[in-house]
């Protein structure tokens, strides 16, 4: 679910609006072993998948402590880029500079 212009009544947003009245509050979310067939039908339904990882740390006490972190953010677009650039050795380089041969 969506809370963004529906939730102040006139479905409009100006520019001096806080960022909190249009932003998702309810969203998927998936770790980086989710196979893309599942996020592409994820993505039927949503505009945006949040990627998680666990991330492993230690306390100063010496504890080792895990907690999940956003990751990534993938939408259809990237799918259908990923699939038009034929998967993940031709995928852009920085700034969408391709590698050159």
């Amino acid at each position: 679910a969506v809370v963004s212009t529906q939730s102040t009544g006139t479905g409009k947003a100006n520019a001096m609006d806080p960022v909190a009245k249009i932003m998702y509050n309810q969203f998927r979310k998936v770790t980086t072993d989710t196979p893309l067939s599942d996020v592409s039908k994820m993505l039927d339904h949503d505009h945006f998948v949040i990627v998680t990882k666990v991330w492993q740390y230690y306390t100063e006490e010496g504890d080792n402590v895990e907690k999940e972190i956003v990751f990534g953010i993938i939408s259809r677009i990237d799918v259908v880029d990923y699939i038009m650039n034929g998967g993940p050795g031709n995928q852009p380089k920085v700034n969408g500079d391709m590698a050159h041969d």
